[in-house]
């Protein structure tokens, strides 16, 4: 858990805040006061440029990246899946690490890197609408995907406010049409 997700614990267990949103993705770090519940799912796919011979395979497996020049996206989620990932399977060549998206998928487009993103990052992006980057399927032991999820106190009242608002939640959750990605997978 980083202190990100530690904070937003925190206040909710601290009443300062009702709900949070965090990271779902190692029940080992939760915490038997709060009920966690899942929001929304993301695969983890390798971003490439349209030229890189990656591009027109089906998938890739981790021991076929150790070698490729990697950007990062310097985020909690994506920190965390990079040190794992590198514990597992070997160290990258990480040449950037940046906040900024639209950079580092411009440093793909070019062909200059490679890189990890979750699918909501990419999806309908304009470069990968035109074949400018290619997503990947990444063929890992275990599932690459994210979750997204909320959290609150067990124990405590749950106002229909909430219920409102989360149902808005899940409303807009299930609206993202995930799916849309994968026609752009190969191309």
């Amino acid at each position: 858990m980083d202190l990100f997700e530690f904070l937003t614990c925190q206040l909710v267990k601290n009443n300062e805040t009702d709900l949070g949103l965090v990271y779902i993705d190692c029940p080992a770090d939760h915490d038997n006061s709060l009920g966690y519940h899942n929001l929304v799912d993301s695969k983890i796919f390798v971003c490439v440029s349209k030229p890189s011979p990656f591009a027109a395979k089906e998938s890739v497996t981790p021991y076929e990246l150790l070698d490729e020049s990697f950007v990062h996206i310097n985020g909690s989620y994506s920190n965390r899946f990079m040190d794992d990932f590198m514990a597992k399977y070997g160290a990258m060549n990480v040449v950037s690490t940046s906040n900024n998206l639209e950079v580092l998928k411009r440093t793909i487009a070019e062909n200059t890197a490679i890189g990890f993103f979750n699918e909501f990052s990419v999806k309908n992006d304009p470069l990968l609408e035109r074949g400018d980057i290619v997503l990947i399927p990444l063929q890992c032991e275990e599932p690459a995907h994210l979750t997204l999820g909320w959290i609150r106190l067990k124990h405590k009242h749950f106002p229909t406010v909430q219920k409102e608002f989360i149902k808005y939640l899940n409303n807009e959750a299930e609206s993202v049409d995930i799916n849309v990605v994968s026609k752009y997978l190969i191309p």
